[in-house]
C-alpha cells in the first residue's frame, strides 16, 4: 500500500509541477480520460480532464511527454 501511495503522489506531482496544473486536475483525472487521450503531432499525448477547479473554462489539458506518458501507462496497466 505504501508503494501505491508513493506512486500516486509522484504521478500527481508530474501533472502539478511539470504541466503547471492545479491539484484538482491531478486528483480528478480518471482512467477513462487517460485511455481516451489523443496523440499530438509533436509526439505528446493530450489528456482532457473534465472535473477540476476551473471547469467552467472547459476541460484541463495535460500534454504528457513520452517519458511521462509511459509512467502513467504503466500505472494504468496494473
Amino acid at each position: 500500500m505504501q508503494e501505491y501511495n508513493t506512486l500516486m503522489r509522484y504521478l500527481g506531482s508530474i501533472i502539478i509541477f511539470a504541466h503547471y496544473q492545479r491539484p484538482s486536475v491531478a486528483e480528478n483525472m480518471t482512467l477513462q480520460e487517460f485511455l481516451s487521450a489523443k496523440k499530438a503531432s509533436d509526439g505528446r499525448t493530450i489528456v482532457l480532464i473534465s472535473d477540476h477547479t476551473t471547469h467552467t473554462t472547459g476541460p484541463a489539458q495535460v500534454a504528457l511527454e513520452a517519458d511521462h506518458y509511459k509512467l502513467f501507462d504503466l500505472y494504468a496497466s496494473e
